[in-house]
């Protein structure tokens, strides 16, 4: 990056930090409490983040596609690498705005961890399966609420919670906390960015114009990054919200983001259905908990070594991160199309 534009960078940077702290969120109450009549001694934020890391559905993000499955090169990104960036990101911006830091991180550590195997494929998959309509965005609240700790619940604050489910797709509202915006836009930079660098490491040739937009934001992942951070705070500074849609830079990013999208279905060209539905047939003929359930608890290495298998039975399961899970889901009835979140309500603004 020049030396002009970083300083021209760095001046929005600095013209935005603190504007938006007016916006800044509080926790609101917990669903019920826990550890009896202890006192809470952390921010709840920085609790949620350590009930997040602590959690299965956290751990299994290792295991899970962010774009291509089983990539052969190391320094492609999984579900997990995609989170902690997420992170980074979304730290950025509520740092600079004088957001709640905190709040930010804990959302974006819990964004993804309802996403099932094989990513957005996987989960398109289930809508065609099971007939309904499936999100990763519900799913993570469900995970969080009814699937951890043994079927109670990691107990995250509603602003967590709320904030991870609206990170994508059409699930955003009003109603969403500052935080939960700059985590929505964290998203969009870290993937679009990550995964043009991974493709180019795969060896994808991009048109020309995409390759310029890219270019445009900086020479590498961490300038491109900050340069589309800077361009976000400063946006959100003169509207006095989260914003990064009218901008000229947000326009390009817009448009970076629609050419990435026409390359997606041609460059991940693989299709996980053959795997798939052997694997759910077998978990159909078991019929010890819902298959749509025990499907969206598994990772891609789950699915991939119970395909592998010549003649399976309940014995291979226990090879699987869903056969710890078998004692919860075989006696709680849970709906993962239901966020169940009428208990919150939108957190206070201080």
């Amino acid at each position: 990056m020049n030396t002009e534009k970083k300083k021209r960078l760095l001046s929005k940077v600095a013209y935005a930090r603190g504007s938006l702290s007016h916006l800044r969120t509080n926790a609101s109450p917990r669903r019920d409490p826990i550890d009896g009549d202890i006192l809470q001694v952390l921010d709840p934020f920085a609790e949620d983040e350590g009930r997040i890391l602590c959690s299965k559905a956290f751990r299994r993000l290792a295991q899970k596609t962010q774009v291509t499955s089983f990539p052969t090169n190391t320094y492609i990104r999984n579900r997990l690498v995609h989170t902690a960036e997420v992170k980074r990101t979304a730290e950025m911006i509520t740092d600079i705005l004088g957001l709640n830091t905190r709040l930010a991180g804990a959302i974006a550590w819990n964004h993804d961890i309802g996403h099932v195997p094989f990513g957005h494929q996987g989960e398109f998959f289930m809508k065609d399966r099971f007939g309904k309509t499936f999100t990763h965005e519900v799913m993570g609240v469900v995970v969080a609420q009814h699937i951890e700790r043994k079927g109670k619940g990691t107990n995250l604050t509603f602003a967590t919670l709320d904030g991870g489910m609206r990170h994508s797709g059409d699930m955003a509202t009003k109603s969403m906390t500052a935080e939960a915006w700059a985590v929505r836009y964290a998203d969009k930079i870290a993937f679009l960015f990550a995964d043009y660098n991974d493709f180019e490491r795969m060896g994808w040739p991009f048109r020309p114009e995409l390759k310029r937009l890219v270019d445009s934001f900086g020479a590498d992942q961490r300038e491109r990054v900050f340069t589309a951070v800077a361009e976000l705070v400063a946006e959100s500074k003169e509207k006095g919200r989260v914003s990064f849609s009218e901008s000229p830079a947000a326009r390009d990013f817009d448009r970076i983001r629609t050419l990435m999208y026409e390359i997606y279905p041609r460059l991940t060209q693989q299709d996980p259905r053959r795997i798939l539905v052997p694997v759910c047939d077998f978990l159909d003929r078991l019929a010890i908990a819902p298959t749509d359930l025990m499907f969206a608890l598994m990772t891609d290495r789950d699915m991939v070594y119970l395909s592998e298998v010549p003649m399976l039975n309940i014995d291979h399961l226990k090879q699987t991160s869903v056969y710890e899970l078998l004692p919860i889901i075989t006696k709680k009835k849970v709906d993962i199309y239901a966020p169940d979140l009428d208990w919150g309500n939108v957190a206070t603004r201080a």
